[in-house]
């Protein structure tokens, strides 16, 4: 009997321990899934920024502007501006700035209005996932979490693309 009674303590030991097992796992996930969700998403943001560029390049010129002109277009977060070349330039500029490099004020303003109100969220907002940077001429929107991924909006070519550089 006592034999039987420490049988059925142990193996209710190692349930024990194999559940306690079981929950860890699953309360911390793995670290390269975690990267790939984030990339995932941020792939899905990249395309849906590139597919809203073409919209309202479209809209530019169906709209017959040449050249850079302002107040072009409403997405909802301001009426957006365009360079020479039928892009968003952001919003609230004047015949001076029109032609000048982006700045980061117009980036999160080109952000907000292209990808819109259910987007990732920029710095410094507390739940922001991206910084936001211009860089010759680009937008910059690099991953807080993951630095090593960036969505890169060039302004003067209308193209969006997301970088990822290499960890090897």
């Amino acid at each position: 009997m006592l034999n039987r009674r420490s049988s059925l303590i142990g193996w209710l030991l190692v349930f024990i321990l194999f559940s306690i097992i079981v929950v860890a796992i699953r309360q911390f996930p793995d670290v390269e899934e975690s990267r790939k969700r984030h990339l995932k998403m941020l792939s899905m943001t990249t395309s849906a920024f590139q597919q809203t560029v073409i919209y309202s390049h479209l809209k530019y010129h169906s709209a017959k502007h040449k050249g850079a002109a302002l107040n072009v277009l409403d997405l909802g977060a301001g009426e957006l501006d365009f360079n020479r070349f039928g892009f968003p330039i952001g919003v609230n500029h004047d015949a001076i700035t029109l032609g000048l490099d982006v700045t980061p004020v117009d980036c999160e303003s080109i952000w907000y209005s292209m990808v819109g109100a259910m987007s990732p969220m920029l710095a410094p907002n507390s739940s922001g996932i991206f910084t936001t940077i211009a860089v010759s001429g680009n937008c910059v929107f690099r991953s807080i979490q993951y630095p090593d991924m960036a969505i890169v909006y060039n302004p003067a070519r209308g193209t969006v693309q997301l970088n990822v550089e290499d960890q090897r």
